[in-house]
């Protein structure tokens, strides 16, 4: 989302989609790099193939979050609406996944309905955050 937020709406939807898939591609390499790095210096262990996956299989979710903001470039790449709609859809949709991820993370810590929903407002809210301090920096 936050870089969504700081895409033009003049660049070819096609080229946006390709940064936002690649940007996540390296932060989820990153994200299983620094994780099985941490683990081997708290544990001794050599990396094995196996613990790799488990890693990667982890982080998974990272490059998984992109693909609706993906899709909707996708959609105004191929004609369907321009770029700035497609932003727009993906900076929405990326709202409504942290939410509906909050809530279902909360349900299945056993709350109710709206303590539940609070914690989608609050993982929501923190999104917001990070993206507003992205677009701060650029």
């Amino acid at each position: 989302m936050a870089l969504l937020a700081v895409e033009a709406d003049d660049d070819p939807a096609g080229q946006v989609a390709l940064a936002v898939g690649a940007t996540m591609l390296a932060f989820w390499l990153a994200h299983v790099y620094a994780h099985s790095l941490g683990v081997r210096l708290r544990s001794g262990e050599p990396l094995s193939w196996t613990n790799l996956r488990i890693e990667m299989a982890n982080e998974w979710p990272l490059v998984q979050a992109a693909g609706p903001a993906v899709a909707a470039l996708l959609l105004a790449a191929a004609g369907l609406f321009d770029t700035g709609t497609a932003i727009v859809i993906g900076l929405v949709l990326g709202m409504v996944e942290l939410f509906a991820w909050g809530v279902l993370l909360g349900r299945r810590q056993g709350l109710g309905r709206g303590r539940a929903i609070l914690v989608g407002v609050i993982d929501c809210s923190f999104g917001l955050v990070i993206v507003l301090i992205e677009v701060l920096v650029h």
